[in-house]
């Protein structure tokens, strides 16, 4: 068998997504243009008219990352159930970002088989 491995990993002593590079890079560009974005809602009021504009600014962000092979798939929820009428009357308007980010291939194993002559390979693997 051989490995190879790879090693771009963050400082984060625990298991988690952001162990990783590559998820963690992702991560703070989409919180970044998150940002961006939503800060242009700003005293905008908090309606459903509002809430649906905000989704549509931000969902070509997110499927950008997806069509690039950054994430499997995402939620975006910006809606009655997030935004309650306590949340409106505190002035907030929530929007839940729910990722799974692609994972990298960091090791990679080959097995090698070596069989006899005449073996008809393709039962073999099947």
């Amino acid at each position: 068998m051989v490995w190879l491995y790879t090693d771009k990993k963050t400082f984060i002593n625990y298991e988690t997504a952001f162990d990783r590079l590559n998820v963690r890079n992702l991560f703070l560009h989409l919180e970044k243009e998150t940002t961006r974005i939503l800060n242009r809602f700003v005293f905008e009021p908090n309606t459903i008219s509002t809430r649906n504009r905000v989704l549509l600014r931000l969902t070509p962000l997110f499927e950008r990352a997806k069509t690039r092979e950054g994430l499997y798939d995402y939620r975006l929820i910006c809606d009655e159930r997030n935004n309650t009428p306590a949340s409106i009357d505190r002035n907030e308007l929530r929007v839940a970002v729910y990722i799974q980010p692609v994972r990298t291939a960091e090791f990679i194993l080959a097995d090698f088989v070596a069989t006899r002559t005449g073996v008809d390979l393709d039962a073999l693997i099947s």
